[in-house]
């Protein structure tokens, strides 16, 4: 279920909670899994730690550029990609070191191929 859920909406973190404490088959497909044993402290932690984790999308004309934090733990490094919708080829990758610095390349990144789409014609 977790590997269907990732398909589904990638963004969205899963955490798997269970009263067992081995992760059970498939909680890879999990961002965190916790046992229940582990308690209400463990439990406020990591659901804070998986709200912290930021992705989000961004829609542009025929591209889109998606952002991301690198860690749960350490919101040190923002990733951003660009692509053309309906394409799996990434045109730009790079990274920044505030969340704010990297929507705003990746903005850039999006009017600029918007840009060289319309000056061709397409």
């Amino acid at each position: 279920m977790a590997g269907q859920m990732k398909m589904a909406k990638p963004g969205i973190p899963i955490l798997l909670f269970s009263g067992v404490v081995d992760p059970p088959e498939g909680a890879e497909h999990a961002d965190k899994f916790l046992g229940k044993t582990a308690g209400p402290e463990a439990l406020l932690q990591t659901v804070a730690e998986l709200l912290r984790y930021r992705r989000l999308r961004i829609n542009l004309g025929t591209y889109f550029a998606e952002i991301s934090c690198d860690t749960l733990a350490d919101a040190s490094i923002w990733h951003y990609v660009v692509q053309q919708t309906g394409s799996s080829e990434i045109l730009v990758w790079s990274q920044d070191t505030t969340e704010e610095a990297a929507i705003a390349d990746a903005w850039e990144a999006l009017r600029s191929f918007n840009i060289e789409n319309l000056a061709k014609g397409s």
